[in-house]
């Protein structure tokens, strides 16, 4: 019984936090990506997503990016929870597990040839507040996993950007 109640306690205290808190996150920025395999090696692209918080600790976020160089593309469309971790000032970080497909694309020999994989991302993000409705993301970095064309990307990605919050 003893424990029921702990965990009840501590279940209004996370419900019950910060309750002046946004319900609703949208992101956009610019993105860098550094990949294991050569085609998609290093490239430049766009991160946005979105992100619905049911509680004030636990969102879920749906995101799409995508990277572009020479002759080849890759777009992310990935969703998962978000977490966040905390705030120091005006400084607010968060967690986030991302899971969905990625289409990649590759111009070869005059042939463009196309394939879905699964991607999935894992990593964080670190806010700047400027207003109660605007941020700027600092920097929000991922491990980012692909599968396809028959192989598997292990890549970094880095992207900063503009947090409006409702």
């Amino acid at each position: 019984m003893r424990n029921i109640m702990l965990a009840f306690v501590v279940l209004m205290g996370t419900l019950a936090f910060g309750q002046d808190y946004s319900k609703v996150e949208l992101y956009g920025g610019v993105q860098y990506r550094h990949t294991d395999v050569s085609e998609f090696a290093n490239t430049a692209g766009f991160n946005t997503s979105g992100t619905y918080f049911v509680v004030p600790r636990l969102g879920a976020t749906v995101e799409v990016s995508g990277n572009y160089s020479d002759g080849k593309s890759a777009e992310t469309f990935m969703a998962g929870p978000t977490f966040r971790v905390g705030s120091i000032g005006p400084l607010q970080v968060e967690a986030h597990a991302l899971f969905g497909d990625e289409r990649a694309s590759l111009d070869y020999c005059h042939s463009t040839y196309v394939n879905h994989g699964f991607a999935m991302a894992f990593g964080g993000s670190v806010d700047y507040s400027v207003t109660k409705h605007l941020s700027i993301r600092l920097a929000d970095v991922d491990y980012l996993r692909t599968d396809h064309f028959n192989t598997s990307e292990n890549s970094v990605r880095v992207s900063s950007g503009l947090v409006l919050k409702f």
